[in-house]
């Protein structure tokens, strides 16, 4: 004889026991997930103020040798012209002197930030310019700047 009542499927127990593994592997990884986009952020930021660095030797390197090339650098602001694109990328810009004077570095630790257009001391000199985010939080990087004019 044939028996009608053969079912398949998952039983309650079963469903329950997979909804609490995933519930309690969803909630053990949220710190992680969370703080990875303020890291991420900082990386980045990290990397512009890197690259302005890079921008301000190379330019200091041009004008030393042909003082026609490369940039006139009298101000942390002048470092943007150094830079191939001639402007910063999108989302960062350098401290204005309306901002507070309090940003966020890379260990989030608050650093103050130089206003825009810090003026160099002399003609060689190196002065520390920041870097920051558009968004809030607000971000910061420093990053060297050579004079040369």
């Amino acid at each position: 004889m044939y028996n009608k009542n053969n079912q398949s499927g998952f039983t309650l127990v079963e469903l329950v026991v997979t909804v609490v593994v995933i519930s309690v592997l969803s909630v053990s990884m949220m710190p992680k997930v969370i703080g990875v986009a303020g890291d991420a952020k900082s990386a980045a930021t990290l990397g512009v103020a890197g690259a302005l660095t890079a921008a301000s030797v190379r330019n200091y390197s041009q004008r030393s040798a042909n003082a026609s090339k490369g940039v006139e650098v009298l101000t942390c602001a002048d470092v943007i012209d150094a830079i191939e694109i001639g402007s910063l990328p999108k989302g960062y810009r350098l401290p204005l002197a309306s901002d507070t004077a309090v940003v966020i570095d890379e260990d989030g630790i608050t650093i103050a930030a130089p206003v825009l257009g810090t003026a160099l001391t002399t003609a060689e000199a190196l002065t520390s310019c920041t870097v920051v985010t558009k968004s809030e939080p607000r971000r910061g990087a420093t990053f060297i700047a050579y004079g040369v004019i």
